[in-house]
């Protein structure tokens, strides 16, 4: 026998509220002769309808359900239908939360790698620096770019047919920006001139933006006046940025050389120079020893005479010859430009060479190598 318990509950629950069944059908969406059979047990309100009226009363939709299956203790199938539909209810509940978490995990995932992505890409890059006027040359340089912070290394500065004895030298560092000059930092050493935007008393975020404007001086003063100054400005060459999805785990080596540069470390390893672990193109020939920098062309002569050694440097831009001499100590004791077309002595002391005998040297064992075809 069926009971009628539930009916009971809503009739209490309607009347409290002081509502007909006509405006409580209403306020559920469905007919009042719906709500008049619940409440005389002739039928009853599914699972989604028993907890829509939970919500609606503000009552438990467990108790509602214990009541609408208490009616129907006695027919078994009919208690079977209820908690079957009860789980399809709750299962399909718990597939909703499901694929919710699912989903927002996805979105929460991709958001963060998006965020990420944007904030790193093509915000790492490595610059080659290098530096050069008749005076003095830097090629070793080096600029790191990053979000943060900024590295600057220049290396050592190697001066040229300049006397610095007695002399105290100051090196500039310095941008220019609408015609304005500013010192970024002076240094009293040719040795390991570096700067980082952290560590300057400039407020300055992004030292990237004054790479086209960047200079340094060299000022050599005297018995106290600064006797010669000279300028030159900072070149940078891109030579590593992460604006790739997927960079290589490991920069390699870093080189701003052209093909042409390329074509000539070619020929040389196909004639019998041979390349260094630190890249240098070398080969020793009877007293004399050749590097090629491809990097910035140019070819370093090294040879001993009467207890001196000579480094040559040759460029190949322009046939200037840069001699350096060191005693037997391997203390540079003299430097200076040598000029094409000139008779000039390579060396001051003791017995020398000339410019053309050098350059017959070069042209023997290098040139007439790379300007064969």
């Amino acid at each position: 026998m069926k009971g009628n318990k539930l009916g009971d509950i809503l009739s209490n629950l309607r009347k409290e509220r002081n509502l007909t069944q006509k405006e409580l059908a209403d306020e559920l969406g469905i007919s009042d002769k719906s709500i008049s059979r619940w409440e005389n047990g002739s039928t009853y309100p599914n699972i989604d309808m028993i907890y829509l009226i939970s919500k609606y009363f503000g009552v438990s939709f467990h108790n509602l359900l214990e009541a609408r299956m208490a009616d129907d203790n006695e027919d078994d199938e009919v208690v079977d239908a209820v908690i079957n539909e009860f789980h399809r209810i709750t299962n399909k509940g718990k597939r909703r939360l499901k694929y919710f978490v699912i989903g927002s995990l996805i979105i929460s995932i991709i958001l963060i790698i998006a965020i990420i992505f944007i904030n790193s890409y093509n915000k790492f890059k490595v610059y080659k620096v290098y530096f050069e006027n008749d005076e003095f040359l830097g090629i070793d340089g080096i600029f790191v770019d990053t979000k943060i912070k900024d590295e600057l290394n220049l290396g050592n500065i190697e001066l040229r047919n300049v006397d610095i004895s007695n002399s105290n030298i100051n090196i500039d560092l310095y941008y220019i920006e609408n015609g304005k000059e500013t010192i970024l930092r002076t240094y009293s050493s040719l040795d390991n001139i570096s700067f980082s935007n952290y560590d300057s008393y400039i407020k300055m975020d992004d030292l990237s933006k004054y790479i086209d404007n960047l200079y340094i001086r060299v000022i050599i003063n005297k018995d106290g006046k600064d006797s010669q100054l000279f300028d030159s400005k900072l070149n940078f060459i891109l030579d590593f940025s992460n604006n790739k999805i997927f960079n290589e785990a490991n920069v390699k080596e870093m080189s701003f050389k052209s093909d042409i540069n390329s074509e000539i470390e070619a020929i040389l390893l196909a004639n019998g120079f041979n390349k260094t672990d630190d890249g240098l193109i070398i080969k020793k020939i009877n007293n004399y020893y050749f590097e090629y920098l491809s990097e910035i062309n140019k070819l370093v002569l090294n040879y001993k005479m009467n207890n001196y050694i000579y480094n040559i440097i040759y460029k190949l831009d322009n046939d200037k010859l840069f001699v350096q001499v060191y005693n037997s100590a391997n203390v540079q004791i003299e430097n200076y430009y040598y000029y094409p077309n000139t008779d000039e002595k390579i060396c001051n002391i003791g017995e020398c060479n000339n410019y053309q005998e050098i350059m017959a040297i070069i042209q023997k064992y290098f040139l007439n190598l790379i300007t064969e075809k």
